[in-house]
């Protein structure tokens, strides 16, 4: 036997087959100790007799090996593993008879031959190679079609042919190539085919000349060819989406309902992932939907779909989005398109054709541009990426190499939006916000023109930041820019633009210094105008306060003493909200036009100063023409001038009079004193150097350096450029006359007030937005956001919590429905159980329709299967009481188990199925009764890697969820049994809970005064199928599988045990080696309806004390149990003699071993020191099954270390 056969018996039987450094081992397994021997090593280079059926190439063993151990995989699965373990991949096509081969499904493959060979050793075992008809019969001509079948003739040539060839072999070889050689046809290879006379070179020049003109006119029309070849491009559907499709794909299925894929079943098809046919829909008396919607998630990423079978009512916009079409094979499915049949359908719209395995295929399929599927049992949704692409005919799968650096746009969007939402981001720009309210007014107030430059630096770099995102919001956020009419959009973008009102530098570039001469007049209302823009200006800034309000809801606030986390709200309180502060918006922006405006009419301007000094111009440009002002009344005009204006006058020019005169005049100036009530003292003597009022002097401010002042902080709009003639009209604009004043402290004042008036207004919006929003908050948004909280709660974990907070003083409708809403919760979590997670959760996360009818899902488990002892005499007796006799029971069943993370599941009468989920799946290295002996066990360390991210997060009695082990989690099945056991026996004393049924007269009567609540349980672990069992009308969630019946079977047999547990050997692998320290094996049987062993255990309680409830910390978690702290199952054992359990173990191995003689003492000894059930069903097992026929004790014949269970 070669390699190939040494690896298909094994793979056949079930043997161990490992890969080491290059080399293929093959293993026998020890039947007694389950050990693995080797039997074969070869190399993994090794050429097998297994060919490629396109290249004739062989395949080596290390690719064989691993198409073995890869088979359950989908093929890009496959291909992946190959390229991570460096071997040589088998293709699709071999892939199957590979398998089939090696499975033993077939016994033969045409696959399998020895290649050829010239030496003559190699001649005589190899198999033949096939001749071609012409090689056969070269000594004749060969006149019929190559088509044809052999004659008679030839038939016989051949078994000539084979006879001489086969001489040397045997004669079962002999006939076997005879009966192959038989069936062959006489056909001619490619070579002898083109041996003739004639030349081709004509003909292929002209079809290369047809090709060319064809591909010319395709690509001059844009209409793909049918002489040229299809696309066979791959794309994501990620990718695919990225084309123009104005509205949501469309996706246009046959109308017949004898097609394979119609409406009624193309839902289920493309989204669920399995085929339902369409009869089977009609009996269940679906009705047909005018269309469906489906979604495929790719990357995190979902898309829609829009699944029709009509297309008459398609609008030209529709049209566009049409992208695939399932072909049923016929040209009229097409009567209605609007594209012209077949070359313009499959150049707009990708099309499939899916027919089952076994039919055959239209031939017109053939020769139309669409991909062709066949069978419906594993669709793909790569036919979505297909039909999501235009111009792509996407293949089986999508290779893993075509996604690669390839990011869907929207996830792109989604991780946009996700960072400029993200607190830290939030909170910067909080700060940036801040910064940008206050910077201009405090560099105003506190600093001097040298820290300008860096309050600019720093407002361009906010504008800037502020830019990026806005242009990211334009980009990823869905609806902001709202085809530019959104109101949001517009806040940010004057709230952007107004940082650069602040900037000097921009401000000095827009506008540039005014050189307009004019009269004092109109420099006069142009001053007014320049302070109340300056004003305006700075409210306008008041439309960051926007921003502000993202800040706010990343922070925590206090609701009746608690700490409540703002969540994102819903959409009703969203718009609400968004309406509510664009209303404060308007009416804050009304606000900030209309108080300037205000401002100006009201406020009182030292007007003094633009009229007296236009005054001391026109005395000394046209009023002194005549020289009757003398140079004392013109000195006196002006020192009134510079006494009665408020300015701080830093320089002064007047027209015809020399500067020095004009300084010296306010250098010698004297002022009065003023009176108590601080105005000036007119009889006083001109004795202080400086303004009492104001404070000015001519020492402190006359010719201070202008350059240390801002532009700002200089006020030269009295200054005048106007020649006037004696009527008082201007001529020329040369003559000058001007004066700057310091009006640095103004500025710094105005911005304090600028500052507390932003404070204040900050105060009143955020006051505002929380008392307009208050109450619907509290009466309406609230319970909304609530609710939706609640119903998001359920699809996530369909077993949560799902109380809310009593409140007697929100007695409204609204909470009147938040309630009703969290009791219908309750009630599917208590109706469906944990076997209805997936029914609760599909149904509360979707929006579709109503779907109860779910696939199933295979998942692992701990079982519990409990029942109430004489249950049916007991029913007999209380009647309609049984009711609450049953629900005390089921009361602590259900309690116990819930609080050690087990979900009740079955309530049959007298029966509680209890399950304690693991995973979904398989549980790695679980043992499963059905496996076969030969199948190796998962080692221990290879086991806790596999199983190193398996966990299931549970509260069970806490108020948080912790992730469970799957150990954890089966010593907590065992620990909730044990507790049911404790509750159960103290229920049975005296004022115990049962105390009314012991005291029934009725009840002892009908068991002769032995009356007792009792139950029996099995525990037991493995896979089981999770689902609804019914139909629309009424459904049942629960588990099917023999696992189930296992749980069911063990517990039956604890009557003949006599005892209250019994525990499957597969549970017991499964638990922690502290708790398994504690039970006792009973018994190795074999139950009916199987061949394979199992022990049986069980867990002897001596002391029924309670057991402690389990620890929950501060936090509200459950703590695991810690057996070094409190080890109460040794306290559940106190009563029973340790000399007992001694004497059991060692019977019980002398049992097993078939040492019955001794055995029999040991039991009896133990029986002795401690009587109980199980002891006593070994003694009675082997006094009836021995074969000593003197009396003694000698195992039978038939004896393999167990015994047949005799009850089901």
């Amino acid at each position: 036997m070669d390699a190939l056969g040494h690896v298909r018996a094994a793979v056949i039987a079930n043997r161990p087959i490992e890969t080491e450094g290059g080399e293929v081992v093959l293993y026998s397994l020890n039947i007694e100790t389950g050990e693995k021997v080797e039997a074969h090593r070869f190399p993994g280079s090794l050429k097998t007799s297994f060919h490629s059926k396109a290249s004739g190439k062989s395949y080596d063993l290390m690719a064989v090996v691993t198409c073995v151990k890869y088979a359950a995989l989908t093929f890009p699965e496959y291909v992946a593993k190959t390229r991570a373990e460096k071997v040589n991949m088998v293709s699709t096509i071999d892939k199957k008879e590979l398998m089939a081969y090696l499975r033993g499904d077939i016994e033969e493959s045409v696959q399998v031959y020895e290649p050829s060979s010239t030496s003559s050793s190699s001649t005589s075992t190899a198999a033949p190679k096939r001749k071609s008809g012409d090689e056969r019969t070269s000594d004749k001509p060969q006149t019929s079609s190559s088509s044809a079948p052999p004659t008679k003739k030839a038939k016989e040539s051949e078994s000539k042919t084979s006879a001489a060839i086969d001489g040397g072999e045997t004669d079962t070889e002999n006939e076997v190539r005879k009966r192959i050689l038989a069936k062959e046809y006489t056909h001619r290879d490619r070579t002898s085919m083109m041996t003739t006379s004639k030349s081709f070179e004509s003909t292929l020049s002209m079809f290369d000349a047809i090709l060319k003109e064809e591909k010319e006119r395709s690509n001059a029309a844009g209409k793909p060819s049918l002489l040229l070849q299809q696309s066979t491009a791959v794309t994501p559907l990620h990718v695919a989406m990225k084309r123009g499709i104005p509205d949501t794909p469309i996706i246009v299925v046959p109308a017949g309902y004898s097609d394979l894929i119609t409406l009624l079943n193309a839902k289920d098809f493309l989204e669920e992932g399995h085929f339902v046919s369409t009869a089977q829909k009609k009996a269940e008396k679906v009705r047909k939907p005018a269309f469906e919607m489906i979604k495929v998630v790719e990357r995190d990423v979902t898309y829609n779909f829009k699944i029709v079978d009509n297309v008459l009512r398609l609008s030209d916009r529709e049209w566009k989005s049409v992208v695939g079409v399932i072909v049923s094979g016929h040209a009229w499915q097409f009567k209605d398109w609007k594209y012209k049949f077949p070359l313009e359908v499959f150049k707009e719209a990708c099309g499939i054709h899916i027919y089952s395995h076994g039919t055959a295929l239209n031939e017109e399929i053939k020769k139309w541009d669409v991909k062709i599927l066949m069978t419906v049992e594993e669709p793909s949704w790569h036919m979505l990426s297909a039909a999501s692409s235009k111009s792509a005919k996407v293949a089986n799968k999508v290779s893993p190499e075509s996604q690669q650096g390839e990011v869907p746009p929207r996830q792109i969007k989604a991780e946009i939006v996700a960072f400029l939402d993200g607190k830290r981001m939030t909170l910067a720009f909080g700060v940036l916000t801040i910064f940008a309210l206050f910077a201009d007014d405090i560099r105003t107030a506190a600093f001097t023109k040298a820290a300008d430059s860096v309050f600019y630096v720093l407002l361009l770099l906010v504008f800037v930041a502020y830019t990026v995102e806005l242009c990211c919001n334009v980009y990823a956020r869905r609806g902001y820019f709202g085809r530019g009419f959104n109101f949001n959009f517009w806040m940010d973008i004057i709230s952007t633009l107004s940082i650069l009102s602040d900037v000097g530098w921009v401000v000095d570039w827009i506008s540039p210094e005014d050189s307009t001469k004019g009269t004092a007049s109109s420099t006069l209302q142009a001053g007014k105008a320049t302070r109340t823009s300056t004003k305006a200006s700075r409210m306008v800034k008041l439309i960051r306060l926007i921003r502000l309000i993202r800040v706010a809801r990343i922070f925590r606030t206090k609701i009746n003493g608690k700490d409540v986390k703002i969540t994102e709200p819903s959409k009703v309180g969203r718009i609400l909200t968004e309406l509510t502060t664009r209303r404060l918006i308007v009416l804050v922006l009304i606000m900030i036009i209309c108080l300037p405006l205000i401002d100006q009419t009201l406020t009182s301007v030292d007007e003094y100063q633009y009229d007296a000094f236009y005054q001391l111009h026109r005395m000394a440009q046209d009023y002194n023409a005549t020289g009757a002002i003398t140079m004392e009344s013109f000195r006196g005009a002006f020192e009134e001038y510079v006494r009665l204006c408020d300015g701080y006058i830093i320089s002064l020019v007047i027209y015809g009079i020399n500067i020095s005169t004009t300084n010296g005049w306010m250098n010698d100036m004297l002022f009065q004193t003023t009176t108590a009530s601080g105005d000036i003292d007119a009889t006083a003597a001109y004795t202080l150097t400086s303004n009492p009022i104001t404070g000015w002097s001519a020492a402190a401010y006359l010719g201070m350096d202008q350059n240390s002042l801002r532009k700002s902080d200089m006020d030269t709009s009295s200054s005048i450029y106007a020649c006037f003639d004696g009527n008082g009209a201007v001529y020329d604009t040369t003559c000058y006359s001007g004066v700057v004043y310091n009006i640095q402290k103004q500025n710094q004042t105005d911005a304090a007030l600028s500052i507390g008036k932003t404070v204040v207004v900050m105060i009143v919006f955020g006051m505002s937005i929380y008392f307009f929003t208050k109450d619907s908050d509290h009466l309406v948004i609230g319970p909304i956001e609530r609710m939706m909280a609640l119903v998001n709660r359920l699809a996530q974990n369909p077993l949560g919590n799902t109380d809310i907070e009593e409140d007697m003083n929100q007695e409204y409708e609204t909470r009147m429905l938040e309630k009703t809403i969290a009791k219908i919760g309750r009630l599917l979590q208590v109706g469906f159980g944990s076997a209805g997670t997936e029914i609760i959760s599909k149904n509360m996360s979707g929006t579709g329709e109503l779907n109860v009818m779910i696939p199933g899902k295979k998942i692992s488990s701990i079982f519990g299967f409990g029942i109430i002892e004489h249950f049916t005499e007991t029913c007999s007796v209380l009647e309609e009481s049984v009711i609450t006799y049953i629900n005390t029971l089921a009361d602590i069943v259900h309690s116990d188990a819930n609080m050690y993370y087990g979900a009740a599941n079955k309530n049959i009468g007298a029966a509680f199925l209890i399950a304690w989920k693991i995973c979904d799946g398989t549980l790695p290295g679980m043992r499963d009764p059905r496996d076969p002996a030969t199948k190796p066990i998962m080692d221990a360390a290879e086991r806790t890697k596999r199983r190193a991210d398996i966990s299931v997060s549970l509260a069970a009695t806490g108020t948080r969820p912790r992730k469970i082990s799957p150990q954890e989690l089966v010593d907590s099945a065992l620990i909730a049994v044990l507790r049911m056991r404790v509750e159960i026996h103290l229920a049975n004393q005296p004022n115990g809970r049962f105390q009314t049924y012991l005291t029934n007269q009725k009840l002892q009567d009908k068991f002769d005064n032995h009356f007792h609540v009792a139950m029996g349980f099995g525990l037991h672990i493995g896979w089981a199928i999770e689902g609804a069992i019914g139909s629309r009308f009424k459904i049942d969630a629960s588990y099917l599988s023999p696992n189930v019946n296992m749980a069911a079977r063990l517990e039956n047999a604890t009557g003949q045990f006599q005892c209250d547990l019994l525990i499957s050997e597969w549970f017991m692998d499964e638990l922690s080696p502290v708790v398994k320290s504690y039970c006792r094996k009973v018994d190795r049987v074999t139950v009916k309806g199987s061949e394979i062993p199992m022990d049986l255990w069980t867990f002897d309680i001596g002391n029924f004390v309670d057991i402690p409830p389990p620890v929950i910390d501060p936090n509200g978690v459950q703590l695991p149990m810690d057996f070094s702290r409190n080890n109460f199952l040794q306290t559940l054992q106190e009563g029973i003699p340790p000399a007992f359990f001694s004497a059991f173990r060692e019977g019980m191995q002398q049992y097993l071993d078939g040492k019955w003689d001794a055995a029999h003492a040991s039991l009896t000894a133990a029986y002795q020191v401690h009587a109980d059930g199980p002891t006593d069903v070994l003694l009675k097992t082997l006094k009836r099954e021995t074969s000593d026929p003197n009396g003694g004790y000698a195992c039978p014949t038939w004896w393999k270390g167990y015994r047949p269970l005799t009850e089901k």
